[in-house]
């Protein structure tokens, strides 16, 4: 049965739930007006009953709905209590019409099926199951979260999702490993499903952890995604706590997204850059083994280097070089070539340096048909230099990557470090068995012209000395040397990388004095 409770001093609320007693018959009743509950006024549907109300239904500040039945609703549901307000029971909205849910509720089930589409305009939450049987949800600057273990039925698809093509996001809680799908879309200029799936497969200790996800209909801001890329990005937030979560995800996406070939589009991840598998020809990216979310993205990928040099300054003998400025806590954690020297406004920076780094590099890329003609930038980035001359990614682990760049000719990259002369590789360089980019600039004559030395048996690195990066080491550079001379620091004029600039540091200057870098053409 239908029971209400209302206060003695305002029996008029009595009046307004006549609407709710028009028919009673084995347990359903129907209202065929607007409705409201009254601040102060409490009312309860009991368990078996049904109650249909064809108008709005209103719940003011103070009033209170107690549902363990069915309320179904072909109108909108403004719930005005400030504080977030939980609705048992079954709540069932099939209007002929658009509906709106406003106010912060969290509803135990729901029941749509509308083919105008629900609106919601505060934070909603679900902690049971979402019966989906036609209708878009449009969030708009709201959230829609499913808790703990609430779920939908019902396929998704253009008939049915989440709209979340604006600030507001979907939610998901998980308490334990496992895999959901979230159902969402867009609906700008054309109603676009592109559902993400997430499926954790390890973790533990889960608290209060939930993934955001929202979607932008358009291609990244990112001038470095061309060519080849999708009209489309998925952003994904994680919050609260889980230990040692690994997750593996999948971003359907319609054809039209594609611009260019969908053959060179892969899984990118934004921030920090990283490239996953390329895109399925059904359209859809995969991200495998993330420890990390962020946004995802298609575009052209990676293409990696695995360059091997070394540096005079540091060099220790045995194709090694030491690690002092590391060890020193030297090493700055935002790349240092931002100088009008090299006027490079790369975004690399780390928390840390990781571990076994000399010092920072700046790769570039440059594309001929003959180094001579290699007069041309590609691409540029900076890495770390690790002891054994291996170049690598700010993990200092992986390759260094470079972003939707496509090689059209021969390869010819060029180091560039702070003192020490830039060269430029003296053969094309070529793509090895595991897709990467591989060449030794230890080894002799892979070193273009000048700018080179035998550190010895055999093996040759960067000249150091050139303290003001004009490719010429000459008096310009001792003039900085003797100025800087007694200082402790990360220096331009510590050619030796000690951490000191001293007399070490003149002595390798005075043996390079007159050498000059052959990098053609150069153009910082």
């Amino acid at each position: 049965m239908l029971r209400t409770t209302y206060s003695s001093k305002d029996r008029k609320v009595f009046l307004v739930f006549l609407s709710f007693l028009v028919i009673f018959f084995l347990g359903i009743r129907t209202a065929y007006s607007d409705s409201v509950i009254e601040g102060g006024t409490t009312v309860t549907v009991t368990s078996g009953t049904t109650v249909i109300e064809m108008g709005d239904l209103k719940v003011s500040d103070g009033g209170v709905l107690t549902n363990n039945g069915t309320l179904i609703l072909k109108g909108d549901f403004n719930n005005e209590n400030t504080a977030p307000t939980t609705i048992g029971g079954m709540v069932e909205f099939s209007g002929s019409s658009a509906q709106v849910i406003s106010g912060e509720n969290t509803f135990n089930n729901l029941t749509l099926n509308n083919t105008n589409g629900l609106t919601i305009t505060g934070n909603t939450g679900l902690s049971g199951t979402l019966t989906w049987t036609n209708g878009l949800i449009n969030i708009g600057s709201n959230n829609f979260s499913f808790i703990g273990s609430a779920t939908y039925t019902g396929t998704p698809g253009t008939g049915r999702m989440f709209v979340a093509d604006g600030s507001g996001k979907v939610r998901k809680q998980w308490t334990s490993t496992g895999a959901f799908t979230f159902p969402v879309g867009d609906n700008t200029g054309t109603v676009e499903y592109s559902p993400v799936v997430l499926d954790f497969t390890d973790g533990n200790n889960w608290s209060d952890f939930f993934v955001w996800v929202n979607l932008v209909d358009s291609k990244y801001p990112d001038d470095s995604i061309s060519g080849s890329y999708l009209t489309r990005y998925w952003n994904l937030e994680a919050t609260g706590t889980a230990d040692d979560t690994l997750c593996d995800a999948r971003f359907d996406y319609p054809v039209a997204d594609v611009e260019g070939d969908e053959g060179e589009i892969f899984t990118i991840r934004i921030n920090p850059l990283t490239t996953y598998d390329l895109a399925d020809p059904t359209h859809f990216l995969v991200a495998s083994d993330l420890t990390k979310l962020g946004t995802f993205t298609g575009g052209k990928g990676a293409l990696q280097v695995d360059f091997k040099v070394l540096f005079e300054g540091p060099y220790a003998g045995g194709g090694t070089m030491n690690t002092t400025l590391k060890g020193l806590d030297l090493i700055p954690l935002s790349q240092p070539f931002g100088s009008t020297a090299w006027a490079y406004d790369g975004p690399e920076s780390v928390l840390s340096i990781p571990d076994d780094v000399v010092d920072w590099v700046l790769v570039e890329l440059r594309q001929a048909d003959i180094v001579e003609n290699a007069t041309n930038r590609l691409a540029w980035r900076a890495g770390f230099l690790l002891s054994d001359g291996t170049i690598t990614d700010l993990d200092g682990i992986n390759p260094l990557k470079f972003y939707n760049k496509a090689i059209t000719n021969n390869l010819y990259p060029v180091i560039i470090h702070r003192n020490h002369l830039d060269v430029i590789a003296g053969n094309p360089v070529l793509m090895n068995s595991e897709s990467v980019y591989s060449y030794d600039f230890t080894i002799n004559g892979h070193i273009y012209g000048a700018g080179k030395k035998n550190l010895g048996s055999g093996i040759w690195g960067l000249v150091a000395g050139d303290a003001d990066q004009d490719e010429t080491i000459q008096s310009s550079d001792y003039v900085l040397w003797r100025a800087n001379s007694g200082i402790d620091a990360y220096n331009l004029a510590d050619f030796d990388m000690d951490g000191t600039v001293q007399s070490s540091d003149y002595v390798k200057w005075k043996a390079n004095s007159g050498i000059d870098s052959s990098v053609p053409q150069y153009s910082k």
